[in-house]
């Protein structure tokens, strides 16, 4: 399906990185956004999208001609071509045999990576084609070969050809390369954090062993958490008492609560980008937010919004928290400088959770079996797919290109790609429905995008999926009824504090904006 980009206000991902020294990019190479690489977290490479690379040749890239794009402030410079042997590799931690021929059960998959990796950039009689130029070690004249992808049962490497589309000179709009360039490492340790509604205490989760290695004794049973923006508090939202607990997340352990009063239930929780105020939706009629000081837990206003408020968000460049309404499927705007109600949508396509693109601002939001995505300033969806039935929770990461919903009838969850807004795979998690209830399931990716992690209440589970593979790799007990799920990761890379780190982005998305691409 092809679909019009929103002109997003955005930062490209990659400008975002290297403002807060995760990345090196020299200052007159091209760009790329988050979404243009593709992350294989098990051999810690990232593929550029080959759309990016079409219409360059081989001499081009390598200097030949007397222009190596690879050099410092070449176009492509800090990649490289990448070499038979790793392109197997990548295919097949995907699932996707590359010397045979792909069966049916893997077409799902291999659609995925194709549209992951750029989309075809060969169509011919119905069929779609990657080609990239690759090696067995490195590239030299006359020791090249190919890799194809393909959905018509042909897959495997072979010889170019000397009068082919890989000839050192020869550029084409529907070839491209496969180029990879050593990813920053992922933090060393990283943490979920998952609230339970049917016993107290806040679980964590190991993601580097996807085990429960500790459980914050709250007292309480929360619905809700929410992470500061210098990641050093996890805040719980809890059901039995109106109530919210405060976790330090380097000793794990709850060093204030705070006393909440609510008309109705509270259900949803988000904190300003500064970390001074907590926002807590107020299911009742009328509805409204909640607004406390993140630190003492006095009252500071209730906004008010549409009624039976549930599910709330912070918008990317933090002015701004969307709030969804099940009761009239509708999302409100909260201007947080005012605490005012600024906007209130009329397309009925929001139900219970949200979830905000980091880099271009869009919200994602879902109503039953559908998933929307929604202009956050004309608050109006130009594009929806259809997902699983009685679809709850929403979660994007922009830096793979990926909208993930969680389905409670069909106990799946699925993947919709963001350009093409095409749903690319439908994962089973279970056998039973999911999460039951009103509670909507929490379902987090990572910030890295290699993981996703989608509580099951029924099942006292939460399941981990691969997203190179969109395969479950681990179901974890979590205690009774787990319903929601954040994550805390290390300090930045390269000795740059977590705090540095995150102001400088929030400079760089102050001065930095783009349409998407």
């Amino acid at each position: 399906m092809h679909r019009s980009r929103i002109p997003f206000p955005c930062v490209p991902f990659a400008v975002t990185l290297a403002m807060a020294g995760l990345l090196s990019v020299p200052a007159s190479a091209q760009v790329f956004a988050g979404t243009d690489v593709v992350l294989d977290p098990n051999t810690g490479l990232e593929w550029l999208r080959v759309s990016e690379s079409v219409g360059r040749s081989y001499d081009d890239l390598v200097g030949a001609d007397g222009s190596n794009e690879f050099a410092a402030g070449g176009d492509f410079a800090g990649f490289r071509h990448a070499t038979v042997a790793e392109a197997e590799d990548f295919l097949g931690n995907a699932g996707f045999d590359v010397l045979g021929a792909p069966s049916a059960a893997l077409f799902d998959e291999a659609l995925s990576l194709i549209l992951r990796l750029g989309g075809p950039t060969f169509v011919s009689g119905g069929l779609e084609r990657i080609f990239a130029l690759t090696a067995t070690s490195s590239i030299a004249p006359g020791s090249r070969d190919r890799i194809l992808i393909s959905l018509d049962d042909d897959a495997g490497t072979g010889d170019a050809g000397v009068n082919g589309a890989f000839d050192e000179a020869v550029a084409s709009a529907a070839h491209g390369h496969l180029l990879v360039r050593e990813a920053a490492p992922l933090p060393e340790q990283r943490h979920a954090y998952v609230a339970r509604n049917g016993e107290a205490g806040v679980a964590v989760i190991d993601l580097s062993t996807n085990t429960v290695i500790d459980t914050v004794p709250t007292l309480r049973r929360a619905v809700a958490l929410a992470v500061s923006p210098d990641q050093t508090r996890v805040y719980a939202l809890n059901l039995s008492d109106s109530s919210v607990s405060v976790i330090d997340t380097e000793t794990r352990s709850v060093v204030s609560h705070h006393s909440i009063t609510t008309t109705g239930t509270p259900r949803g929780l988000a904190v300003s980008a500064d970390g001074g105020q907590l926002f807590i939706t107020d299911q009742a009629d009328p509805g409204g937010v909640l607004v406390i000081d993140a630190v003492t837990g006095a009252e500071i206003d209730s906004v008010a919004v549409d009624p039976f408020p549930y599910g709330i968000r912070r918008s990317a460049d933090g002015s701004q928290m969307y709030v969804s309404s099940p009761n009239t499927l509708e999302i409100s705007v909260i201007d947080v400088a005012s605490l005012t109600t600024v906007a209130t949508s009329n397309a009925n396509f929001a139900q219970f959770d949200l979830a905000v693109g980091e880099s271009s601002g869009a919200i994602y939001s879902a109503r039953s079996a559908v998933v929307y995505e929604v202009d956050p300033v004309a608050l109006i969806s130009p594009v929806d797919v259809g997902v699983g039935a009685d679809t709850r929770g929403v979660s994007v990461s922009e830096r793979i290109g990926r909208v993930f919903t969680s389905s409670n009838d069909d106990a799946t969850v699925s993947v919709v790609d963001i350009e093409s807004f095409s749903v690319v795979a439908t994962i089973p998690t279970g056998s039973v429905q999911l999460f039951g209830g009103i509670l909507a399931p929490g379902i987090e990716a990572t910030e890295e995008g290699d993981l996703v992690y989608a509580a099951q209440g029924n099942n006292d589970t939460v399941v981990a999926i691969d997203t190179l593979s969109n395969e479950v790799i681990a179901e974890i007990p979590a205690g009774d009824t787990p319903v929601d799920v954040v994550f805390v990761p290390e300090p930045a890379a390269n000795g740059l504090g977590l705090a540095a780190a995150l102001s400088l982005i929030a400079v760089a998305r102050s001065r930095v904006s783009r349409g998407m691409n």
